[in-house]
């Protein structure tokens, strides 16, 4: 507040580093084994770039794993080990990346869910970005591509771009994203990458600028990057399991579910030491808005700041201590601010200690950037489920046990964050749950299994009523005990003795009525199993 009693207008909001990440889950087909998959995988990628891929096993397959080629990477728990698996070198930046994630997943899950072995990850290559105009001091970028690979067949790309070592306003921030995610920039792709996405759309997919050995540059966004590497994964899924789609319509053909589930983040932290935290929100309220909305426009102030302060869910995390690691003893000083919304997702770091882009700050923000995997990964799957029973026919009743074994762990995770050991990030999974509107989704779900369900347990009674209503009357009429008793009654006394000469005419007459019976039991029987699911 100013002398004069009147409050004065807040300056622009500015950051020494933002990190925006666009996560996409999307369905590979049918379920996976996930370590053979990742091995399969970063073999295939290595041979135009480099990869590598992480999973955790149980230390009674570490011989195993370093037979394939594993590595093994340090880590403090005991029964679970994280293992690597690469062809090729890779940079030294990603090696830290990789390190944080095991760290990150480690520390976040119990040992006993790491142990089934149930996810797995791959960083498949990085892609650059090229502004036309510079921005706040930003030119060229570089975006690492991450995948999520989980046993049921529904993964999670992440495309993530740091900005780091730029003071951007929240004006310059605001562009970023909107020449990146509205307008398009350069974005410089991998030419195998491009060849492949280009080949299954059948045409052109972007503007090629220029071509080099290895690299392809187009007139791009975002969503148009998340697309070639999704298509690119569905592809090297299906061409592990032995197909290999020569069009996109052949490749969604073989998905449960060809749409795919976008979520958008961006995690800065605001440079504001003078303010404390409800001040910055209610000073700097809009413009955080705007930050984590793009270019939505709202006139009103007072509708703004209604929905921050409806929006926003605090979830404390320890402070820094003085060589920079988190102090035994929880204060106020920073706080993780999740807003969530119907469209996409964004995670705002707003605090008074500078985490900055070292390896804890890393790691804090790939600890809330798994969380909101999670949750991608849960409502894709959901979605996954929806799709199945609403667009697909069930050919068998084994196919119906089959996706209600899967969609029971799939309710577990809804249900429980047992497997989630911090108590923080237990509780923003669960909040981002409720905001993504999960639970509701899962109860749409479970109401279409249990009348699927129905319908096809009623079907099937009535056809097998039917079934045996016919056998009854067929049986009932022709006698055919009788037929069968008087038969080898007649067989024994007569022909095996030689007094009836007339054993072939006998025996069809005989064997003729029942024969036809279970003819005409066989096709109906088949024919009404058939009219059950349709």
């Amino acid at each position: 507040m100013s002398r004069t009693g009147v409050e004065s207008r807040p300056r622009l909001l500015v950051t020494e580093y933002s990190d925006l990440y666009y996560v996409r889950g999307i369905d590979t087909g049918c379920s996976c084994r996930v370590d053979y998959l990742v091995e399969r995988i970063v073999e295939l990628v290595s041979e135009n770039n480099w990869c590598v891929g992480v999973f955790y096993s149980p230390i009674t397959r570490i011989r195993e794993f370093r037979s394939r080629g594993w590595s093994i990477l340090r880590s403090l728990s005991l029964w679970v080990k994280p293992v690597a698996y690469s062809v090729r070198d890779y940079p030294s930046d990603v090696d830290l990346l990789v390190r944080s994630r095991v760290l990150v997943d480690t520390g976040l899950f119990s040992e006993e869910f790491l142990e089934r072995g149930e996810f797995g990850r791959v960083i498949l290559g990085e892609v650059f970005f090229e502004f036309l105009e510079e921005v706040g001091g930003v030119k060229r970028v570089r975006g690492y591509i991450e995948l999520l690979v989980h046993f049921n067949g529904v993964f999670v790309l992440t495309l993530s771009i740091p900005l780091h070592g730029y003071e951007l306003s929240s004006r310059d921030l605001l562009r970023i994203r909107y020449l990146l995610e509205s307008e398009g920039v350069l974005v410089e792709l991998p030419r195998w990458v491009y060849r492949v996405w280009s080949r299954l759309k059948r045409g052109s997919v972007g503007e090629v600028v220029e071509r080099s050995e290895g690299v392809v540059r187009i007139k791009g966004k975002v969503v148009d990057v998340l697309e070639a590497y999704s298509i690119l994964v569905k592809y090297l899924a299906m061409r592990i399991r032995g197909r290999e789609p020569q069009s996109l319509v052949e490749l969604e053909e073989s998905l449960r579910n060809p749409w795919d589930t976008d979520y958008y983040m961006v995690f800065t932290e605001v440079l504001r030491s003078t303010s404390s935290t409800s001040d910055l929100l209610r000073k700097y309220s809009i413009q955080l808005y705007s930050i984590l909305h793009g270019t939505r426009k709202i006139t009103s102030k007072h509708v703004l700041e209604r929905i921050i302060r409806r929006a926003y869910h605090y979830v404390p995390i320890a402070a820094l201590g003085e060589a920079g690691f988190p102090s035994p003893r929880r204060l106020v000083v920073s706080r993780v601010v999740a807003l969530v919304t119907d469209t996409d997702t964004h995670v705002v770091v707003v605090t008074r200690k500078y985490l900055g882009p070292n390896e804890y700050g890393l790691t804090l923000r790939l600890k809330h950037l798994t969380v909101v995997e999670l949750v991608v990964h849960l409502k894709q799957t959901l979605r996954v489920f929806e799709y199945l029973f609403t667009r697909r026919k069930l050919k068998s009743i084994d196919e119906l046990i089959s996706l209600r074994e899967d969609y029971s762990r799939v309710a577990d995770y809804v249900e429980n964050t047992y497997f989630i050991v911090d108590r923080d990030m237990r509780q923003l999974f669960q909040r981002t749950r409720r905001a993504l509107e999960i639970d509701r989704l899962n109860s749409n779900v479970e109401r279409k299994l249990e009348t699927l369900n129905y319908i096809i347990m009623t079907r099937y009674q009535d056809r097998l009523n039917k079934m045996q209503l016919v056998l009854s009357i067929l049986f009932g009429i022709f006698g055919v005990p009788f037929f069968l008793f008087s038969y080898f009654q007649w067989y024994y006394d007569y022909v095996t003795l030689g007094k009836s000469p007339n054993f072939l005419p006998v025996t069809i007459a005989t064997w003729a009525p029942t024969i036809s019976i279970l003819l005409i039991t066989l096709v109906l029987y088949f024919y009404w199993q058939k009219k059950i699911y349709e």
